[in-house]
């Protein structure tokens, strides 16, 4: 199976084994990019891929905007529809999916999809793993094809437990194919 949002294989290039470093990079979540990704969290019960924007200081990536491309879901496994549109996006600085309920984790088609990235734009990419029951798995994929965990920082990290037993979740029917859009 290809990697959801990997671009297509380059002649004589195989994937490396990837070491772990620790090397301290912070991926900073704007405001309204955290809001966006809890409200498609609430309104989607399936996976989702979205591709992060923004830029990259020393080793603080901040995510400024984050784009929905087309593509096909289902409860563990979404797949980009149109390649072109994902990889004609300015400033993408890294790539995350939702894994609903079952753990914030990168699987070894994330790893792929991620090193992948890395690959054609030859800098530093992040990698976000998200749950609807409010985990995260943040990780920098270097060029040297190493990687390392990356500390997720978001404004309002502290949410008073009593707000969200208070928020209950709409259930709207979210269509399989998502329109191309820009939050941020």
């Amino acid at each position: 199976m290809d990697s959801p949002l990997s671009l297509p294989p380059v002649k004589g290039i195989q994937t490396p084994k990837l070491k772990e470093v620790h090397i301290p990079y912070v991926v900073y979540l704007k405001p309204r990019v955290l809001g966006r990704l809890v409200t498609l969290l609430q309104l989607n019960r399936n996976e989702f891929g979205f591709v992060l924007r923004g830029k990259l200081t020393g080793r603080k990536f901040i995510v400024t905007s984050l784009y929905v491309p087309p593509q096909e879901v289902g409860a563990a496994h979404w797949e980009a529809t149109d390649y072109t549109k994902v990889a004609s996006i300015p400033d993408i600085i890294g790539w995350g999916h939702s894994h609903n309920s079952f753990g914030a984790f990168h699987s070894g088609t994330d790893i792929v999809t991620a090193w992948s990235w890395v690959k054609v734009k030859k800098v530093p990419i992040c990698s976000l793993t998200i749950t609807t029951v409010g985990e995260w798995d943040a990780k920098v994929f270097l060029p040297d094809d190493t990687y390392t965990k990356a500390k997720l920082i978001y404004p309002g990290c502290q949410i008073p437990e009593e707000w969200l037993q208070n928020i209950k979740p709409r259930k709207l029917e979210i269509p399989v194919t998502y329109r191309w859009q820009e939050y941020g």
